[in-house]
C-alpha cells in the first residue's frame, strides 16, 4: 500500500507543535489580517443574506507560506498570459471543504511530485500531504466530503499515428486516496477509444479539471489527437465520468470541441455542464449539459468570434460560469480589436435552449489602450455574484501591463449592485477557479509569489467588501504584486560594478535604479530608498535616499543613483537590498516590485 508524506500542525495554548512523520522543510511566511484594525464585522455561520452594505474593517485574510520548491506561475506577472490563444494549466488549485476548511494543491514540475495543505478556514496550515507523480504529468485534483483526494495523471503515447494506437498502453490514470495518503483506487484508460481519433497528447493547449457531483467524478482536458489519414494532428476537448466509489465508468454522453483551448466544468444536480473555448467547431463559447442517466447531452452556443474558423487566435478569454435560480450565468472577455478586451456576461436558460446577446460590464474603446484580463465569477448566495479581474494597459508595441484588480458584485441578470473597486496589486490565479466559503462569506484562491520565491500565498476575500466606500490596496510585503504605491520598478543594481555585493559597516555605495508608473496618470514626487530587508522582505533599515520628481510616461525616473551608507546599528550578516519609496504625503515605506517577471527585485548583500 502507497503512503503520502504529510505533517501535521496542531495548536496548543496558542503556539504551533508539528508532529513530523516524514515530509519536506517548509517555513511560515506571514498571516496578515489586512486592512483597518478591527474585528471584520459580525458574520452568521450559515447564511449570509448581502443587504449592499460592507461594514467590516478588515477585507481580506492572505498566508505566505516558504514550501522549498519552484512553483510554476501561476499568476500573470508577465502581463502576457491572457492574451494567449490558449490558457495553461494551473499549477496551483484551491478547494473548500464542506466544515469550512481550505485544501491548496501545488505541483512540483521539477521533482515531479504533487503536494497538498491543508488550511484551516483563518489559513493556519493544519497539514501536508506529498504523493509522487504516476505519469509524467500532473492534471488535476479534486476532493469529496468524506475527505478523499482524487488526482489525475497522463503522460505522452509514443505513436503518432491513428492506425498504430491500438498496441499503445495506458496514458491516463486516475487514482483516488483517503485523507491520510493511503491509494485505495486507481483507474487506467488506454489513449484509443473506438473510433474516436483518441488521445496522443493529453492537456496539450488546454487545461485540465475535476469536479465531483454526487457519485460523479468528471475530468475534461484538452488533448491532442492521433494522426488520421489526413496526416494532420487536431486538438479537441476530451472527457469522461467515473463513479467515485467503485472507479468504473459512468455512462454519460461526452462534450467535444475543437479546437478547445480552454475547459470548465460545472457540477450541478445529478450531472454536470462543460464549457469550452472554441476556434472552430465552433468558433465560440460552448456550453454542454449531460446527467448521469445517459440522456442525450445538450449543447449552446455563445455568439460567434470574429476571424476564419481555426484561427487560433479568438480574441477572447473564458471566465467561469455559476448556476442561478433558472439557469446559468457565465463571465469572460472578449474585443474585435486586437489584444483589447472587455469584460462580459452570458446568461442561458436551465433547458439550454437559449443565450443571451453579451453583456458588456466594461466598455474601454480601442483608443483607450486598457484591456481585461483573468475574469473570474462565483455564487456568493441570495442570488448575488462575484466578479474578479485583472485590468492591464497596452502601450503602442503591444506589451501589456498589469494596472489594478477589481471586484464587483451582479445579479442573475448581470446587473451591478455597486461600482467596481478597486483591489490594487490583489493578483488571480490564471487556470483556477474561486471557491466560496459559505461557513464565512469569503472567497479563496491561491497563486505563487514572485518576490518571494519558492512560496505559496492563499487569499480569503470578503465578498461583501464589493460595497465598501473605499478602495482597498493590497499592503507590500510578499504576495504584494505592484506595490509601491504603484510604481514599478525597471531597474536596479549596484553602480558602478554590480559585482560589489559585500560591504564594511559606514562604508558608502551606491545603487542605480529606475522608476515607471504602472497608471496612466502623472504620479507624484516620490522619495525614493534603498531598503535593507529581511527574508521576509520586512524593512530593517533604509540605507539612503533621493528625491523624485513626478513620474509620468514621457517623465520617467531613469538612471537614478542613491548614496548610500550602513550605519553602526546594523550588524554584520547576510540580507537583501529592495528599492521602497514613499510619497508626497505619506509617511509609511512600501517595498517596490516589478512586473516584468525577468527583472530582479533584490540584491543580495552581505554586511562585513
Amino acid at each position: 500500500m502507497n503512503r503520502a508524506k504529510f505533517t501535521i500542525l496542531a495548536a496548543t495554548l496558542g503556539l504551533a507543535l508539528a508532529f513530523t512523520i516524514s515530509c519536506g522543510e517548509h517555513d511560515w511566511g506571514e498571516n496578515h489580517l489586512l486592512g483597518n484594525s478591527g474585528n471584520g464585522g459580525d458574520y452568521s455561520s450559515s447564511s449570509f443574506g448581502y443587504n449592499g452594505s460592507y461594514e467590516g474593517s478588515n477585507p481580506l485574510l492572505r498566508q505566505t507560506l516558504k514550501v522549498g520548491y519552484g512553483i510554476s506561475n501561476a499568476t500573470d506577472f508577465t502581463g502576457k498570459e491572457y492574451l494567449k490563444y490558449s490558457l495553461p494549466r494551473s499549477s496551483v488549485s484551491t478547494f473548500v471543504n464542506q466544515d469550512g476548511t481550505v485544501t491548496v494543491c501545488v505541483s512540483d514540475e521539477d521533482a515531479k511530485t504533487v503536494h497538498i495543505y491543508e488550511f484551516s478556514m483563518t489559513l493556519e496550515l493544519q497539514r501536508q500531504l506529498s504523493f509522487p507523480y504516476e505519469f509524467d504529468m500532473f492534471g488535476a485534483f479534486t476532493k469529496d466530503s468524506d475527505g478523499n483526494y482524487y488526482l489525475f495523471y497522463a503522460k505522452e503515447a509514443a505513436d503518432l499515428y491513428q492506425k498504430d494506437a491500438d498496441n499503445e498502453p495506458e496514458n491516463m490514470l486516475m487514482v483516488k486516496y483517503d485523507r491520510g495518503g493511503n491509494k485505495i483506487k486507481t483507474y487506467t484508460r488506454k489513449p484509443k477509444v473506438g473510433t474516436d481519433k483518441g488521445i496522443q497528447l493529453p492537456f496539450r493547449a488546454g487545461n485540465c479539471r475535476l469536479e465531483i457531483s454526487g457519485s460523479m467524478l468528471a475530468v475534461y482536458f484538452a488533448r491532442r489527437m492521433f494522426k488520421g489519414e489526413d496526416d494532420v494532428a487536431h486538438q479537441a476537448s476530451y472527457g469522461f465520468v467515473l463513479n467515485k466509489d467503485t472507479f468504473e465508468e459512468v455512462p454519460v454522453a461526452k462534450p467535444y470541441a475543437s479546437h478547445s483551448f480552454n475547459q470548465f466544468i460545472l457540477p450541478i444536480n445529478n450531472g454536470f455542464v462543460f464549457v469550452d473555448h472554441g476556434d472552430a467547431y465552433p468558433r465560440a463559447f460552448k456550453f454542454s449539459r449531460a446527467y448521469g442517466d445517459n440522456s442525450n447531452i445538450k449543447y449552446l452556443n455563445s455568439f460567434t468570434f470574429t476571424g476564419a474558423v481555426g484561427e487560433n487566435t479568438t480574441n477572447a478569454q473564458m471566465g467561469g460560469l455559476a448556476k442561478t435560480s433558472g439557469g446559468y450565468i457565465f463571465a469572460g472577455t472578449y474585443g474585435e480589436s486586437p489584444n483589447k478586451r472587455n469584460l462580459l456576461i452570458l446568461t442561458f436558460d436551465e433547458a439550454i435552449t437559449a443565450i443571451s446577446n453579451p453583456r458588456y460590464l466594461t466598455t474601454y474603446a480601442a483608443s483607450d489602450n486598457y484591456s481585461i484580463g483573468n475574469p473570474k465569477i462565483v455564487g456568493i448566495g441570495s442570488g448575488q455574484y462575484l466578479l474578479l479581474w485583472e485590468l492591464y494597459e497596452l502601450s503602442s508595441t503591444g506589451a501589456s501591463k498589469y494596472l489594478t484588480t477589481k471586484m464587483q458584485i451582479i445579479n442573475e441578470a448581470g446587473n451591478p449592485f455597486s461600482p467596481a473597486k478597486d483591489i490594487q496589486g490583489l493578483r488571480l490565479n490564471i487556470g483556477d477557479v474561486l471557491r466560496y466559503n459559505r461557513q464565512n462569506g469569503k472567497v479563496y484562491w491561491a497563486i505563487n509569489d514572485l518576490d518571494m520565491v519558492n512560496s505559496l500565498v492563499l487569499y480569503a476575500l470578503d465578498a461583501r467588501y464589493a460595497y465598501a466606500d473605499t478602495d482597498f490596496t493590497l499592503p507590500d510585503g510578499p504576495g504584494a504584486k505592484g506595490g509601491g504605491y504603484g510604481l514599478t520598478l525597471r531597474r536596479f543594481n549596484i553602480y558602478p560594478d554590480s559585482a560589489k555585493t559585500t560591504v564594511s559597516i559606514n562604508e558608502e555605495f551606491t545603487v542605480d535604479h529606475s522608476l515607471s508608473d504602472l497608471h496612466s496618470t502623472t504620479f507624484p514626487r516620490t522619495t525614493s530608498g534603498v531598503a535593507l530587508v529581511d527574508d521576509d522582505n520586512n524593512i530593517l533599515e533604509i540605507l539612503g535616499t533621493l528625491d523624485i520628481p513626478p513620474i509620468s510616461d514621457s517623465n520617467r525616473a531613469v538612471g537614478k543613483k542613491i548614496k548610500c551608507k550602513v550605519p553602526d546599528t546594523v550588524a554584520p550578516g547576510k540580507y537583501k537590498l529592495r528599492i521602497a519609496v514613499k510619497t508626497e504625503g505619506k509617511t509609511e515605506w512600501r517595498i517596490v516590485t516589478q512586473t516584468d517577471g525577468t527583472l530582479p527585485t533584490f540584491i543580495d548583500f552581505t554586511i562585513k
